[in-house]
């Protein structure tokens, strides 16, 4: 029997992405896919939208529902038991569909999320979240869309929701998207209920979706310390510490294409509280000793460009030993020229908070 799709597109405001998600989706789904758009925003005008597409319905609730709400005031008015999410700010390409539906069949997962890329670069946004005990970093981040440790499927603690399939019944069972999150972390909080129900979760890594990411024109941000907050009360026994897995999986893909030093100097350009904690996994991992560590903390995390000639001091880059950068976002240190010529150290290593691991001459290749 074939199986039929809904998706269901939450939107506030920004008619443009919208648009332009809908012409990718018609592109790239069987004909004759419901589209259910939840069309929410206290200002009618924001919603006055229209689509030719027979498959589309528009409803239409003037006031702000936020996205938990949305999204299962969507699902309620679906017509298939297998949901698709769509953000209205995604773009869909190639064979995306056919890749996460299949992906979503053979694990039986309630939930397989799409590989998020940046619009602008063409790198992993997000794959699937891991934990380290404060925060959540996205494994393999800002690695191209095509580096061998994002192009395969994998399970994960919690994905994204920005473009995943969700299995209905099971999401009705676990009581659905807690709307008391509002704005935020209520695709995380589903994630670990399902996991705590026995349920699948999964990243896709050969479903390719592009991601624009905080494009509506609201700002709820003052409310994030409060949800967070609420988030970590509700979750903070099913959450498990696990970012170790994907630090090890690329420190073997590392170690089995380079040859490491046996000593290394530490410089900390990140902005995470629990240091010591990724300190001991680089050591332990790369198998290497750490003679000594300087600390350039950050008061901005990932930054996407990072100078390191007016970070660091001079006699830091005379250092006669090999360094490893350990930063927020690997990438960031990719345009530092003058620095390049200053170290005369080929061994130097850069690692990042998403567990991605790196020569430094290879920044710009990699």
């Amino acid at each position: 029997m074939k199986q039929k799709y809904s998706i269901v597109i939450p939107f506030h405001s920004n008619y443009l992405l919208l648009a332009n998600c809908i012409s990718s989706l018609i592109k790239t789904i069987p004909e004759g896919t419901e589209i259910v758009i939840i069309a929410n925003n206290g200002n009618p005008s924001e919603i006055d939208i229209s689509f030719p597409y027979p498959n589309i319905r528009i409803c239409k609730y003037e006031q702000d529902l936020l996205y938990p709400k949305a999204v299962n005031t969507g699902i309620s008015l679906a017509e298939s038991d297998n949901i698709i999410l769509s953000d209205a700010d995604t773009y869909y390409i190639g064979d995306w569909f056919k890749q996460l539906t299949t992906c979503y069949h053979e694990t039986e997962a309630a939930i397989v999320g799409s590989k998020l890329l940046f619009t602008d670069n063409n790198r992993v946004r997000d794959f699937g979240m891991g934990f380290n005990g404060y925060n959540w970093p996205h494994p393999f981040k800002n690695r191209p869309s095509n580096h061998p440790l994002t192009t395969k499927n994998r399970p994960f603690q919690s994905v994204c929701t920005a473009s995943c399939i969700i299995n209905r019944q099971k999401c009705e069972k676990v009581g659905g998207f807690s709307e008391e999150l509002g704005f935020s972390y209520s695709d995380i909080d589903l994630c670990l209920r399902f996991r705590e129900e026995g349920y699948s979760v999964w990243g896709c890594g050969k479903s390719e979706v592009f991601h624009k990411g905080s494009s509506t024109k609201r700002d709820f941000s003052h409310y994030r310390k409060d949800i967070r907050g609420k988030f970590f009360q509700r979750n903070s026994m099913r959450i498990k510490i696990d970012m170790q897995i994907y630090y090890e999986q690329s420190s073997n893909y590392f170690k089995n294409r380079n040859s490491l030093k046996q000593e290394y100097v530490l410089v900390d350009l990140s902005s995470v509280y629990n240091k010591e904690w990724y300190y001991g996994l680089i050591s332990n991992l790369l198998e290497v000793t750490i003679l000594d560590c300087y600390s350039f903390e950050q008061t901005k995390r990932d930054l996407r460009s990072l100078e390191l000639y007016e970070n660091i001091p001079s006699y830091i880059f005379h250092l006669k030993v090999p360094l490893i950068y350990f930063v927020d976002n690997y990438t960031a240190l990719q345009n530092n020229s003058l620095w390049k010529l200053l170290r005369e150290e080929p061994n130097d290593i850069v690692i990042d908070r998403h567990g991605n691991i790196e020569l430094f001459a290879n920044l710009n290749n990699s």
